[in-house]
Protein backbone atom coordinates (compact mmCIF):
# COMPACT_ATOMS: atom_id res chain seq x y z
CA UNK A 1 0.00 0.00 0.00
CA UNK A 2 1.08 3.26 -0.86
CA UNK A 3 1.62 5.81 2.47
CA UNK A 4 1.31 9.72 2.19
CA UNK A 5 2.22 12.04 4.93
CA UNK A 6 1.15 15.80 4.93
CA UNK A 7 1.32 18.55 7.33
CA UNK A 8 -0.83 21.69 7.35
CA UNK A 9 -4.00 23.08 9.26
CA UNK A 10 -7.11 21.33 9.82
CA UNK A 11 -9.89 22.86 8.00
CA UNK A 12 -12.82 20.12 7.89
CA UNK A 13 -14.16 17.56 10.16
CA UNK A 14 -16.99 15.68 9.32
CA UNK A 15 -20.21 14.63 11.96
CA UNK A 16 -19.66 10.73 12.54
CA UNK A 17 -21.79 8.85 9.72
CA UNK A 18 -22.64 5.09 11.02
CA UNK A 19 -22.91 2.91 7.98
CA UNK A 20 -23.89 -0.20 9.42
CA UNK A 21 -23.75 -1.77 13.22
CA UNK A 22 -20.05 -2.90 11.68
CA UNK A 23 -19.10 0.21 10.20
CA UNK A 24 -18.58 4.36 11.32
CA UNK A 25 -16.64 6.56 9.40
CA UNK A 26 -16.05 10.28 9.05
CA UNK A 27 -13.49 12.66 6.83
CA UNK A 28 -11.04 15.22 8.08
CA UNK A 29 -9.30 17.89 6.10
CA UNK A 30 -6.31 18.92 6.09
CA UNK A 31 -4.98 22.03 4.07
CA UNK A 32 -1.74 22.33 2.69
CA UNK A 33 0.10 25.85 2.10
CA UNK A 34 2.56 25.43 -0.92
CA UNK A 35 3.11 28.98 -1.73
CA UNK A 36 0.48 29.85 -4.84
CA UNK A 37 -2.38 27.81 -4.47
CA UNK A 38 -4.05 25.56 -1.10
CA UNK A 39 -4.29 21.85 -1.53
CA UNK A 40 -7.54 20.18 0.53
CA UNK A 41 -6.75 16.95 1.29
CA UNK A 42 -10.04 14.68 2.98
CA UNK A 43 -8.85 11.72 4.29
CA UNK A 44 -11.40 9.19 5.68
CA UNK A 45 -11.23 7.64 9.32
CA UNK A 46 -13.26 4.51 9.96
CA UNK A 47 -14.17 2.48 13.73
CA UNK A 48 -11.93 2.27 16.14
CA UNK A 49 -9.59 5.08 14.21
CA UNK A 50 -11.95 8.05 14.90
CA UNK A 51 -10.60 7.94 18.47
CA UNK A 52 -7.72 9.57 16.77
CA UNK A 53 -9.17 12.72 16.56
CA UNK A 54 -10.25 12.90 20.19
CA UNK A 55 -8.44 15.83 20.65
CA UNK A 56 -8.11 17.77 17.62
CA UNK A 57 -9.92 20.03 16.46
CA UNK A 58 -10.25 22.41 13.35
CA UNK A 59 -7.37 24.97 13.03
CA UNK A 60 -4.59 22.45 14.88
CA UNK A 61 -1.41 22.28 12.89
CA UNK A 62 -1.30 18.50 11.93
CA UNK A 63 0.86 15.75 10.37
CA UNK A 64 -1.39 13.57 9.03
CA UNK A 65 -0.17 9.98 7.62
CA UNK A 66 -2.57 8.01 5.34
CA UNK A 67 -2.58 5.11 3.04
CA UNK A 68 -4.10 4.84 -0.25
CA UNK A 69 -6.97 2.20 -1.04
CA UNK A 70 -9.01 1.41 -4.04
CA UNK A 71 -12.23 -0.31 -4.47
CA UNK A 72 -14.14 -1.72 -7.56
CA UNK A 73 -17.43 -2.73 -7.25
CA UNK A 74 -20.39 -3.39 -9.82
CA UNK A 75 -23.71 -0.81 -10.08
CA UNK A 76 -27.14 -1.57 -10.62
CA UNK A 77 -26.77 -0.71 -13.99
CA UNK A 78 -24.00 -3.88 -14.35
CA UNK A 79 -21.37 -0.67 -14.91
CA UNK A 80 -17.57 -1.59 -12.92
CA UNK A 81 -17.17 1.44 -10.83
CA UNK A 82 -14.01 2.39 -9.23
CA UNK A 83 -13.47 4.51 -6.01
CA UNK A 84 -9.96 6.02 -4.86
CA UNK A 85 -10.16 6.37 -0.61
CA UNK A 86 -6.90 8.35 1.30
CA UNK A 87 -7.30 6.28 4.79
CA UNK A 88 -5.72 8.32 8.18
CA UNK A 89 -3.34 5.69 9.60
CA UNK A 90 -1.97 8.52 11.96
CA UNK A 91 -2.25 12.36 13.42
CA UNK A 92 -0.40 14.59 15.41
CA UNK A 93 0.92 17.99 15.92
CA UNK A 94 4.29 18.26 13.81
CA UNK A 95 7.08 17.19 15.61
CA UNK A 96 9.85 20.75 15.68
CA UNK A 97 13.40 20.13 14.86
CA UNK A 98 15.75 22.31 17.68
CA UNK A 99 19.21 22.22 16.31
CA UNK A 100 19.60 18.40 16.62
CA UNK A 101 16.69 18.03 19.29
CA UNK A 102 13.03 16.69 17.76
CA UNK A 103 10.55 18.04 19.88
CA UNK A 104 6.77 17.80 20.60
CA UNK A 105 6.10 20.88 21.55
CA UNK A 106 7.94 24.37 20.91
CA UNK A 107 6.94 25.68 24.07
CA UNK A 108 9.21 23.19 25.71
CA UNK A 109 12.46 24.30 24.36
CA UNK A 110 15.09 25.52 27.03
CA UNK A 111 15.44 29.00 25.52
Amino acid sequence: MSSVSVTGQVVHVSKEQVVSDKFRKLEVVVCVSNGRYDDYIKFEVVNDGIKMLDNIKVLDEVTAVGYVQGRKWVDAHGETKYMTTLRLRSIMPPTKVVGNAILDDIEDAPF
